[in-house]
């Protein structure tokens, strides 16, 4: 699985530093993908279907 990492986050933003805000977000969309590949890799969304 590829993670999102605060550093990489905080490249996307005109700030330089992170905070926890950062952390959190970032914790948030890497459990996000996680479901998501779970998802995707046991066969539970079927090609025809919209997953949005």
């Amino acid at each position: 699985m590829k993670k999102i990492y605060p550093k990489e986050w905080v490249k996307l933003h005109p700030y330089r530093q992170t905070d926890e805000i950062d952390h959190y977000y970032t914790d948030i969309a890497n459990q996000i993908y996680q479901v998501l590949q779970t998802r995707l890799a046991d066969g539970m969304f079927d090609d025809d279907e919209d997953i949005r």
